[in-house]
Order: structure tokens, then C-alpha cells, then sequence
């Protein structure tokens, strides 16, 4: 008899029972699962290779269940697919996080730091998923090294009430996220790691939109990526940070993107550079020795407010107001003020 995707369909049960094993089997035995409506409570599906979860929209939920302190809802393995369906960390209303935790939602995790690189995690890819409510990353890669093939693509995703959106937190190359809606996350983003891409995507409404952060080092290869067709808006109620980059020292390129209530701060780093921008009134740019940060082609709103410190490499071109009149920094005295 030939098996039709029916057979792969599991069905909720309307408890918290773990699912773990039966989602691990039905993957094994027939390279799909397919979730119901309801919630699926799991302790941290280990996916096998080259097979595909998936789920009939936000009325399929995923749940991490309260007794895994640290770890991931779902872990990838090479050439897998995780698409339309709901993770979250807790049913219910959840407080947006004060720090980062330990609990996350997808887990793209290698080993580039070992001898052996013939294990290491190929291609995987995301789509259509509701993420919400991880004291960790709402999608979190980790260690996945150089490799072009050790790559994720990640499309159409919302993700709210995590510690941090998307996050790339160490040695972890070459993913591309289009379409991402990270907001009121404590962090709609953190990037340590070298040639990612963010596209059509918005950070808005977190307490920091997007953090580059090299600053103790902990990444052998950060920054030198793209955030294209973007938005930062209204971090914090409108007193936090929109991009935040620190000790990047590879360069990166935030073009054709919208910045609103919300400060950009960038420290001791170089290549840095804003092109296109549209920016709101009273806009904060506060930067702090490094190298060269360019501002090109950029319109402000009324009364931008910059702040150099030791940033003699702070270059403005063709910027200017939305009536027309050239935006240019204040001199920048030796010691770091602002004449």
C-alpha cells in the first residue's frame, strides 16, 4: 500500500505529555512530520538528517517544556526543514526577558572548532514560523564556522518576547535571513558572525534592534555583512538603541534602510558604513575611536545629534534634511569632544 502524507500526521494529544520520541520516530521512518492543531509539549527534538517538520500554521504550537532549563526546542541537522508552524517557550502571556537566557527555539549548532570538520551541519532552512517566548535565541546558531554549505536560510519568520531574536552568537557564517519581523525581543538581533545577510527585514519595538558585538573577541570572524531594505524603529519606547556595533573590525554595510527613534552607537570598530538611510528628527549618532564610519546619501529628520570621541575617521556625504540643507558632523577635537 503506498503512504501518503497522512501517515506522517501527528495529532495532539491536549496535554503536556513529552512528544519528543514520536515526532523523532515519524521523522526517522518517514523523512516528514506533520503536526496537528494543538500544542506539542517536547523536551528538544533531535532531528535527523534530511528530513522536514512542519506544522498547519500558528494552530500547530511546539512547546518547550518548563523542565528543560537549557537548551533548544528543535535541533537542526544537515538538510533539514522546519516550516509553518508555532515555538514557544511557555504557553500563555510571558514577560519580555531583562537578560539573556539559556532556552531556545531553533538551534543551528556545529562543530568548527573540532579536527574532524567531515560531521560538521550542512544547509538547513526555516520558513513561515511563529517564535515566542525563549529566555534565549528565538533562533540561535552557534559554531558553524567558514563553511559556505554551513548555511541556514530563514524566511518569513515573527519573532517576539525572546532574549534575543535572531541569534548568531559565535564563529557562524553565511546564513540569510529575508523577511524576519524580530520585535519587542530584549535584542531583535545578535551578530557574531562574518557574511551574514539580513533583508526585508525589522527590528522594531526590542530594547536594542541589532547588536554586532566583537568586543571580548568572541568570535574568530565578525561582522563584514549586510542589512539591506531594513528598519530600527521605536527601540525601548523610543530611548533605546537601534544599532548597536562593537569592536567589529571586518566592516559592515547597513544600506536602503529606515532608522526612527532609535540611537545608532558604534565602538572601536572599522568600515562601518550607513548608506541610504532615512532617519527620524532628533537622531543620535554617537560614535567612539575605531576607524572609518561613513554616513552616505543619508536624510535626516530636524536636529540630528551627533557625538564623536575619538573618531577622527567619521565621514557625512551628501547627507542632508528633508528641506534639502547639507548635514555636516562637529569638528572633532583631539581629545574626543565636540567643539
Amino acid at each position: 500500500m503506498t503512504k501518503t502524507f497522512s501517515d506522517a500526521v501527528l495529532e495532539s494529544t491536549g496535554d503536556a505529555r513529552d512528544r519528543t520520541k514520536e515526532i523523532q520516530t515519524c521523522l526517522l521512518e518517514k523523512g516528514v512530520c506533520i503536526l496537528g492543531t494543538g500544542s506539542f509539549y517536547v523536551s528538544g527534538i533531535r532531528m535527523p538528517q534530511g528530513t522536514s517538520l512542519m506544522g498547519l500554521g500558528e494552530k500547530s504550537l511546539l512547546v518547550l517544556a518548563d523542565s528543560v532549563k537549557e537548551g533548544c526546542a528543535v535541533y537542526l541537522a544537515s538538510y533539514c526543514r522546519v516550516s509553518d508552524l508555532a515555538l514557544t517557550g511557555t504557553e500563555g502571556d510571558f514577560p519580555r526577558p531583562e537578560k539573556v537566557g539559556a532556552r531556545h527555539g531553533v538551534g543551528f549548532l556545529g562543530t568548527a572548532d573540532q579536527k574532524d570538520g567531515s560531521k560538521q551541519i550542512r544547509h538547513c532552512m526555516l520558513r513561515g514560523l511563529s517564535i515566542t517566548n525563549f529566555s534565549g535565541g528565538g533562533v540561535f546558531c552557534w559554531n558553524t564556522g567558514y563553511n559556505i554549505e554551513c548555511s541556514m536560510t530563514a524566511s518569513d519568520l515573527r519573532i517576539h518576547g525572546c532574549a534575543v531574536g535572531v541569534w548568531i552568537a559565535r564563529f557562524s557564517e553565511y546564513h540569510h535571513f529575508i523577511g524576519v519581523h524580530a520585535n519587542r525581543n530584549l535584542y531583535g538581533c545578535i551578530n557574531c558572525g562574518g557574511n551574514n545577510v539580513f533583508s526585508a527585514s525589522s527590528f522594531d519595538g526590542n530594547t536594542t534592534g541589532f547588536l554586532i558585538d566583537n568586543s571580548r573577541k568572541q568570535s574568530p570572524n565578525c561582522a563584514h555583512g549586510t542589512a539591506l531594505g531594513c528598519t530600527f524603529n521605536h527601540s525601548d519606547s523610543n530611548r533605546g538603541v537601534g544599532i548597536r556595533v562593537l569592536g567589529a573590525g571586518n566592516g559592515f554595510l547597513f544600506t536602503d534602510c529606515q532608522c526612527f527613534y532609535s540611537k545608532i552607537e558604534v565602538e572601536d570598530s572599522r568600515g562601518i558604513q550607513f548608506v541610504n538611510f532615512n532617519l527620524g528628527k532628533e537622531q543620535e549618532i554617537e560614535v567612539r575611536g575605531g576607524g572609518l564610519v561613513r554616513f552616505s546619501g543619508c536624510v535626516f529628520g530636524d536636529g540630528p545629534v551627533f557625538r564623536f570621541h575619538d573618531a577622527p575617521a567619521v565621514v557625512l556625504e551628501n547627507c542632508y534634511d528633508r528641506d534639502g540643507r547639507a548635514i555636516a558632523p562637529p569638528e572633532i577635537t583631539e581629545t574626543g569632544g565636540e567643539e
